[in-house]
């Protein structure tokens, strides 16, 4: 924009922006007259400009602000879990792999008691010199709804409970029918001799 000096007329330019948003003092570079530029009107204000009479919120109540949002977080988080735990079985139907938080925290599921092992057997043998152990059995569907097919772990133990070797087998179906039994087969090869017994678990099947 053009900038006049009112007292020796003369004319100079200046950016619009270098007045601000309220004017400033310039001086005139010519007589030294110093006065009160305002930008004009059609001037573009500043978008962060600070509302006249506004002051902002003392420390103590941003802070008191902060605490009610992180009590409110805290609030919908207790929620969720308590929803999750008491609908749990809901929960372990529409995500299977959730299955084992629940187990950790000692929470039973009806799949647990719906769905189970049966008619296990173990047996020792050599194929082509090589030292094979077979765990054959069945997962039962006891309940009176489909349920996710869990996958089957046999984790073969030694003396004091020490656990010597694990194998995960899936059974290749994404659920059990009501009353349904499905078999299954873990082959593990050259198994710990000093391996004792062992133990069976149903767990979620990977994806």
């Amino acid at each position: 924009m053009i900038l006049v000096c009112p007292a020796c007329h003369t004319r100079f330019h200046i950016e619009v922006g270098a007045l601000g948003t309220h004017g400033r003092k310039v001086r005139c570079a010519k007589c030294r007259q110093v006065w009160h530029a305002e930008p004009p009107e059609d001037a573009p204000r500043e978008l962060a400009e600070t509302p006249a009479g506004y002051a902002p919120p003392p420390p103590a109540a941003r802070r008191a602000g902060a605490g009610v949002l992180a009590w409110f977080g805290a609030s919908l988080c207790v929620a969720a879990l308590a929803y999750a735990v008491v609908y749990r079985d809901d929960v372990v139907r529409a995500w299977p792999q959730s299955a084992p938080l629940f187990r950790t925290a000692n929470l039973t599921l009806a799949i647990d008691e719906a769905v189970k092992v049966e008619d296990v057997a173990a047996s020792r043998m050599f194929e082509s010199g090589v030292s094979v152990l077979v765990v054959e059995g069945a997962i039962v569907n006891r309940s009176n709804a489909a349920a996710p097919a869990p996958a089957v772990r046999v984790v073969l133990i030694g003396e004091q409970g020490r656990e010597l070797a694990t194998e995960l087998v899936t059974i290749g179906a994404v659920e059990i029918s009501a009353g349904d039994r499905v078999p299954f087969t873990a082959r593990m090869i050259n198994p710990p001799r000093e391996a004792s017994t062992y133990r069976i678990s149903l767990e979620a099947a990977p994806t």
